[in-house]
């Protein structure tokens, strides 16, 4: 079992903090092996913002999706 499919386990569970929690730590490994710009990536920072709109926090959704949008200057693409 991945640690993503963990986290949309916690999440199908109503677990959204500890869902939030995996899939952000599965964000960081990808940003770290595949770059910010890689589409595993956006996806992963994608579901952290779905577990935010869960738990009542649009506006902190919202800034995740629009950072992963938007990749730092230089980032290469996937």
């Amino acid at each position: 079992l991945s640690r993503r499919e963990t986290a949309v386990a916690l999440g199908r569970l109503d677990r959204w903090e500890e869902a939030l929690d995996t899939h952000r730590a599965v964000a960081a490994a990808r940003t770290r092996l595949l770059g910010p710009a890689h589409p595993d990536t956006v996806a992963a920072l994608e579901d952290g913002a779905h577990c935010l709109e869960r738990l009542g926090r649009p506006a902190e959704a919202a800034a995740l999706l629009l950072g992963a949008a938007t990749p730092p200057r230089g980032a290469a693409p996937a």
